[in-house]
């Protein structure tokens, strides 16, 4: 019976073991478990935070697109404006008359160039 008691009590220190070595076990996957969700959460957070950024992102472009399409049609209200408030030059170019001139010439330039003219008398 001695070599029994002393089995049995090799199977209780090892079962001791085991039950301290389980324990520290459960207590490692506890910590880990709760790191993983706080990662998990991390993630979640950072995910809704792009649909925000996405959302904003959207409604900034849709802006902007509203915006080019005012620009263009002020472009046009201005061009149209410049058109109406530019005054149309007139110019008074002298036409040369009959009487005064004596009559139709030519004046030759370099390289073959003749230019026709009228002559006038001052």
């Amino acid at each position: 019976m001695s070599k029994s008691m002393d089995t049995m009590s090799a199977l209780e220190g090892r079962v001791a073991k085991l039950e301290g070595s389980i324990g520290d076990k459960k207590e490692s996957l506890k910590i880990e478990r709760d790191e993983l969700k706080g990662q998990v959460l991390d993630v979640l957070n950072a995910n809704a935070n792009m649909k925000e950024i996405r959302g904003a992102l959207n409604s900034t472009k849709e802006k902007i697109e509203e915006l080019k399409g005012e620009i263009i049609d002020c472009k046009v209200v201005v061009g149209k404006w410049v058109l109406v408030a530019t005054p149309k030059h007139k110019m008074d170019v002298p036409k040369p008359k009959d009487e005064v001139g004596e009559g139709y010439g030519q004046f030759s330039l370099e390289h073959g160039i003749v230019i026709p003219c009228y002559r006038y008398r001052r």
